[in-house]
């Protein structure tokens, strides 16, 4: 690998150990030459820098109207919603309603993504297709404890998860979850720092990014 770079052993092993960190275009060719698939590049490049591997300009706030945000728009026919580092949703456009409206709060504030897709029981009689994102939900869980394990919320949901007796067992497996390729049903992308869009494509829609 360090030879790709045309590099002696020791830059590479420090860089690999964390002593010193990899551009985003070093870990492009690494991954390249890996024959990475979009999800295990977007893993890696979570852990090496934390972010993703391209991530997109994000709105000034968060706080934007529903429906009227930049990135609302940008996504359609396709719901999807800004959460914040522990899954806390923050926005969603109006795709998300048509969706999951059933499962969302008046105030978004007040929902969190994965207690209601992922750890709510109710949900799955609300919305019968949310059995859909459980597997990739609970990895992107556990991704992001493994990034923030002091994170409170993070903290609790990680306990929750393994506590339900319905997503426990998939959860315990997902520390290991090899993340689907390229034409995942979700897609996740850092906004910046903090703040992450998350997009449910339907059947047929997924492509890569």
């Amino acid at each position: 690998m360090a030879r790709l770079f045309g590099r002696e052993a020791l830059w590479y092993r420090q860089r690999e150990n964390g002593v010193k960190p990899f551009t985003t275009g070093e870990l492009d060719r690494i991954a390249d030459r890996l024959g990475m698939t979009w999800r295990a590049r977007v893993a890696l490049f979570r852990r090496a820098l934390g972010c993703d591997p391209h991530p997109l300009p994000g709105p000034k706030s968060a706080n934007s109207p529903h429906a009227d945000a930049w990135w609302a728009n940008v996504l359609k026919p396709h719901a999807a919603c800004l959460t914040d580092t522990a899954f806390n949703l923050l926005d969603h456009n109006a795709e998300w309603v048509a969706a999951f409206g059933s499962l969302t709060a008046d105030q978004p504030s007040h929902t969190n993504l994965m207690r209601r897709l992922l750890l709510d029981d109710s949900a799955r009689t609300g919305h019968p297709d949310t059995g859909i994102w459980h597997a990739p939900l609970a990895a992107e869980l556990i991704e992001a404890v493994a990034l923030h394990p002091n994170d409170p919320d993070l903290r609790q949901l990680h306990a929750d998860a393994l506590r339900n007796p319905t997503i426990a067992p998939l959860y315990r497996g997902s520390a290991s979850y090899t993340f689907p390729d390229q034409n995942s049903r979700i897609l996740v992308t850092s906004l910046h720092p903090g703040i992450r869009q998350i997009a449910f494509l339907r059947s047929g829609d997924a492509s890569p990014r």
